[in-house]
């Protein structure tokens, strides 16, 4: 059996995946029989960079812990920042790129900065040269074409196909600007270059590359998401008549339906033919899937198999947590970057979608870890069932 990690972008949520990983590796893999090895790893936008921790420094207590730390000690100015002047510039940056920060609304400097030192570049090396780690996958989107590409690192001898005739795959020696590429929420941060190509968030496309490791031979995905799963979101709160909603409202739900939304998609689809591969094994014997591959496989480039999955998502809604911090806390802001989010946070009110993207703060990251890591708490046994 082979098991896959895959991490679902979403910006500053991606604390919820610290939490969770923390709990798995400190909790869960002291207690297994074996050394827990997750030999396939993929992540989108933020999802990346937790997957490339994860990846360069393995399934360790100590690796949970560290990444933790990171997260809950964020500030806002770690990752992006935006001064007096910037209130003037940055419309014309969506126009004609800066100099110095490329076309985005916000400066991204220092998540950039933050990202180079934190790339685990030798530990990476190390485990693909011991075979513990098989692919590391990360999504982005070519801004010229608009087509999603997959940045492909995988170990010397480890074979594998990957047919997409919708997607480029890119074989690569995984650095940090791949994580910074797929991490570029478009005119919010700017794209990054990749051999003379721009590219930016991976999420507009594939948004949680589940399918990548399903056609690099994964029996088994273990998905952490950022968005609580919508059968357990208030019908009530649905059905209640809203405002007309202002711009800012508009790109928080847009960036969740874009970023968000296609994982519950992804895993009914994989739910739907797990149902019909084994109604086809009951009724038409052990030898169902390899009949049924001899006809498919030629045209698909890959054959069918079932495949378990072990899902983690958040059981609150994170942009209510996001405005619920913002409006408690007193975060170490810049005066134009208080008037930003004050504004983002005014015209959002409780559904903070945008604010909870951008509000890399130690009082929501924290939060979040600490969700996090009590919802898998609450999975416990099925994630030691799972991944043992």
């Amino acid at each position: 059996m082979t098991t896959a990690l895959v991490l679902q972008g979403g910006g500053a949520r991606g604390a919820y995946e610290a939490g969770v990983l923390r709990f798995i590796t400190n909790e869960i893999v002291p207690r297994l029989d074996k050394p827990m090895e997750i030999p396939l790893v993929s992540g989108t936008s933020v999802g990346a960079l937790n997957g490339a921790f994860i990846a360069g420094h393995g399934l360790h207590p100590t690796t949970g812990r560290r990444l933790s730390r990171i997260w809950r000690n964020l500030e806002v100015g770690d990752v992006w920042e935006f001064d007096g002047l910037d209130l003037l510039r940055s419309p014309s940056r969506l126009w004609a790129p800066d100099p110095d920060i490329g076309s985005a609304f916000l400066d991204a400097r220092p998540i950039q900065k933050l990202v180079r030192k934190l790339f685990p570049a030798k530990g990476m090396r190390r485990a693909f040269e011991s075979g513990t780690l098989k692919a590391f996958v990360v999504a982005a989107t070519e801004v010229a074409t608009g087509r999603a590409s997959l940045f492909v690192e995988a170990a010397p001898g480890f074979e594998h196909e990957m047919p997409y005739p919708q997607v480029t795959v890119r074989p690569v020696r995984m650095t940090s600007e791949h994580i910074l590429a797929s991490s570029a929420i478009p005119f919010l941060f700017p794209p990054i270059s990749i051999d003379g190509q721009p590219f930016v968030d991976g999420g507009l496309r594939q948004p949680t590359p589940l399918s990548p490791m399903l056609r690099m031979g994964a029996d088994r995905a273990l998905v952490v998401g950022v968005k609580r799963p919508f059968a357990i979101r208030s019908q009530k709160a649905l059905s209640q008549p809203h405002e007309n909603p202002n711009l800012v409202f508009l790109l928080g739900k847009v960036l969740n339906v874009l970023m968000l939304d296609p994982l519950e998609q992804d895993l009914s689809r994989l739910e739907r033919l797990n149902a019909i591969f084994d109604w086809g094994t009951e009724t038409y014997g052990e030898d169902f899937l390899a009949r049924l591959n001899t006809v498919v496989a030629p045209s698909r480039g890959a054959g069918y198999r079932r495949v378990e999955t072990q899902l983690v998502l958040p059981r609150e809604d994170l942009g209510r947590v996001a405005a619920q911090c913002y409006l408690t806390s007193e975060p170490r802001l810049s005066r134009a970057t208080r008037f930003l989010l004050d504004t983002i946070s005014d015209r959002e009110g409780h559904e903070a979608d945008l604010l909870s993207y951008l509000f890399f703060d130690r009082c929501y990251t924290s939060t979040l870890e600490r969700l996090g890591w009590e919802d898998a708490r609450a999975q416990e046994q099925e994630l030691a069932a799972f991944l043992g």
